[in-house]
């Protein structure tokens, strides 16, 4: 069964919500969207709480951004939601993060006779600053997870695999309850949803079976002289 577009995702959950004649089409395309952005960014759902490291494998991407000699800051990309690294592609070389108030600590920020090849990063607003503060154009690979894409043509399909959608659907159906104040419906829908996205997210750790140190036993086994 392949993804469900844009079009689909609206008829379903029309159909979902009793087939009701009042939910225009508008409606049911924010709804959607909704559902869908915060599936995507929320760290937790009603006391299911995300593992950590868990992060949608389509929404993790990279933008290269040049720097300007003597020029402090680089631009964050527009659909940037949480930076991985950063990595300097001209020296080959991953940057360190810093906090933004070790950075404001940094004196010479704004002396090009102190400017040199960047060996730190930070994000504040829109921009990553860089210390030091770069003396040249170099080439940074920003690794990042993305926010994903409205859906709004009728072909549209989300970036995220198709085994999601149920569930992307499932969550709309019960955001959508509780925006019609039918809270004994939504609560019921709930208890299901959980169930089956705690499983889902669970089939993914799976690909850490490759990892040398994963089959490892835990240290605790070796006090017991496992």
């Amino acid at each position: 069964m392949g993804a469900k577009d844009f079009s689909t995702f609206k008829t379903d959950l029309i159909i979902e919500l009793g087939s009701r004649t009042d939910i225009t089409t508008t409606l049911q395309g924010l709804w959607l969207n909704s559902a869908y952005t915060d599936f995507t960014t929320r760290a937790q759902f009603w006391g299911l709480r995300v593992p950590f490291k868990y992060m949608f494998p389509e929404l993790n991407t990279s933008a290269i951004i040049n720097t300007v000699g003597d020029r402090a800051w680089i631009s964050v990309p527009t659909d940037m939601l949480v930076t991985t690294t950063i990595h300097d592609t001209s020296n080959d070389r991953k940057l360190k993060n810093m906090a933004w108030r070790d950075y404001i600590r940094k004196t010479g920020r704004g002396d090009s006779d102190e400017s040199g090849t960047p060996n730190y990063w930070c994000r504040y607003g829109t921009y990553y600053y860089l210390f030091p503060t770069p003396d040249d154009s170099y080439v940074m690979e920003a690794f990042y997870r993305k926010r994903p894409t409205a859906l709004s043509a009728t072909t549209d399909v989300t970036a995220i695999g198709a085994e999601w959608d149920e569930v992307i659907l499932k969550l709309a159906v019960i955001q959508s309850l509780m925006r019609l104040k039918d809270y004994e419906k939504a609560e019921i829908e709930k208890k299901e949803w959980l169930d089956v996205v705690a499983s889902r997210i669970q089939l993914y750790t799976q690909e850490m079976g490759d990892r040398g140190d994963y089959m490892k036993p835990d240290q605790s086994y070796h006090q017991w002289n496992y």
